[in-house]
């Protein structure tokens, strides 16, 4: 029986030889059930894997806003036209604090507010959605609307739906709404010997006909650029100090603001906003992970969304500006939300500041926001604040990316496992290649176990990435796995030489 079990074990080696042309032809369709299904394993196990990292390892799971339009009501020309032109005037007794307009129409428009250009927004085949901070532009008086809406992708009529909010002294909620009093025109001209454009303010506009509410409800979906962007966002910024690095000369300067999120859970990051307007050019780096440089605009703070770029536990804001024109002051407004606290991260006295190859220093302050009002060489505008501009942030790599690169070893040595087993099962030993197939393989044990984990967790909220997201946890995992399919392996190998 000894030489018997010799004799087979010698066979069994002799024939453990590798045919490429078999593996090829395992992944054609016409391919033998059993070859198809290694790769059908391998496929499941990715997307499992995927799903996994994707619901685990995440604080933040974006959820896209729905614009509240109150009262306000789809409008038209009355016409086909894939152009029109819309103004509404109205009249304020002081200037508003706060102010935001909600627009939406298929699939571009041009906003103007008293002759100022705010905005083109475009998303082809959908009713593209905008939000805007437009309390600079408003004035005591009379103030113009106007907004060109070209439907450039799908026909139909240009049509407008629109919600401008503001506060007034009393921080009362003051609304104005797309309806029957708006001004509408399917084609415009210059006035005053060309030199008057239709936005304008003083342009005449009694030609115009009233705008006709829309019979059918507008069937295109309503997108949005930055769903991210929510009317809490406007009011909330901008907000913080003007801080500086005291003037120093020198070829540059960090500010840095470290904040601990404490032990979170999936998805317990509800809002993460970072706005910055800046006298200098400057570059961002959340939690190590930089930006391109981004040009000065000290009456715009360029606003993003951070959420998918921070962490439970300690997170880390920096920004490090050029001081190409000399020394320069900065606003920086930060605010992160989760399910239970509420974190104000924006520029004050938390803040550190140092200068090229000096020490860590608390931030000099350098006043309000409206401490330095500017005064537009070309309009006569003058901005008060900074004005909310919405920008999506473009990062090398995010939270999941850096996650993904900690656990390589843990999905390499998977990765080699399986290729162990893709090279055992097609060795030549036709039985034993389909009962492995058969049976269960790694990929299996470790696809049925992700997927046990992902189905589990969305109802205990407690585990973190913290808890499942190290390597040490993740060893122990592959070592299971590993001890569980070897033992099967070995039960195969014990019956096939005992017959």
């Amino acid at each position: 029986m000894g030489d018997q079990g010799a004799g087979g074990y010698l066979i069994f080696m002799r024939t453990t030889q590798i045919n490429p042309m078999q593996v090829f032809r395992s992944l054609l369709p016409n391919a033998p059930l059993f070859m198809r299904s290694f790769w059908l394993v391998l496929i499941i196990f990715g997307i499992l894997f995927g799903s996994f990292v994707s619901r685990v390892f995440s604080v933040y799971q974006r959820t896209d806003m729905n614009p509240q339009w109150h009262q306000a009501q789809w409008i038209t020309t009355g016409s086909d036209s894939a152009v029109a032109y819309y103004r509404r005037n109205f009249v304020l007794d002081y200037l508003p604090t706060k102010a935001y307009i909600q627009i939406a129409a298929p699939d571009s428009f041009k906003l103007y507010i008293n002759g100022q250009f705010i905005q083109e927004t475009t998303r082809a085949s959908t009713a593209v959605y905008g939000i805007f901070d437009i309390a600079n532009y408003l004035q005591a008086g009379q103030n113009i609307i106007a907004i060109r809406v070209e439907r450039k992708t799908i026909p139909g009529s240009a049509n407008l739906l629109a919600n401008l909010q503001w506060l007034d002294p009393t921080d009362m909620e003051r609304t104005l709404v797309t309806d029957e009093l708006w001004r509408a025109s399917a084609q415009t001209q210059r006035q005053n010997d060309g030199t008057l454009e239709w936005y304008e303010n003083s342009y005449d506009e009694i030609t115009w006909h009233y705008s006709q509410l829309l019979a059918t409800k507008e069937y295109l979906p309503i997108q949005s650029l930055h769903p991210w962007a929510t009317p809490e966002l406007i009011t909330l910024f901008p907000r913080g100090s003007w801080i500086s690095d005291g003037f120093s000369e020198t070829a540059g300067t960090s500010y840095v603001r470290e904040f601990n999120l404490g032990d979170l859970g999936r998805g317990d990051i509800k809002s993460a906003w970072l706005g910055v307007a800046c006298t200098t050019p400057y570059t961002l780096i959340i939690n190590g992970v930089r930006s391109p440089m981004m040009e000065a605009t000290a009456q715009k703070m360029t606003t993003h969304n951070i959420g998918n770029f921070l962490a439970a536990g300690k997170n880390t804001i920096a920004i490090d500006t050029s001081n190409v024109n000399g020394s320069g002051r900065i606003a920086i407004s930060a605010i992160v939300k989760t399910s239970d606290q509420f974190f104000d991260l924006s520029a004050d006295e938390n803040w550190r500041v140092r200068t090229f190859g000096g020490t860590w220093l608390p931030a000099t302050m350098m006043g309000k926001l409206n401490s330095y009002s500017y005064t537009d060489s070309q309009t006569g505008f003058i901005f008060r604040t900074p004005v909310i501009q919405l920008t999506e942030l473009h990062l090398p790599g995010g939270l999941l990316v850096r996650q993904m690169i900690a656990a390589l070893p843990w999905i390499i040595s998977s990765s080699l496992v399986a290729l162990c087993i893709l090279i055992y099962g097609f060795s030549g030993v036709h039985r034993l290649s389909i009962a492995v197939i058969k049976i269960g393989m790694l990929p299996w044990l470790l696809a049925d176990l992700l997927l046990c984990i992902a189905l589990i967790l969305p109802f205990d909220i407690t585990i973190t990435e913290i808890h499942i997201f190290n390597l040490p946890v993740l060893f122990a995992i592959s070592s299971i796995a590993l001890i569980l399919f070897f033992l099967i392996m070995a039960e195969f190998e014990r019956g096939r030489i005992s017959h």
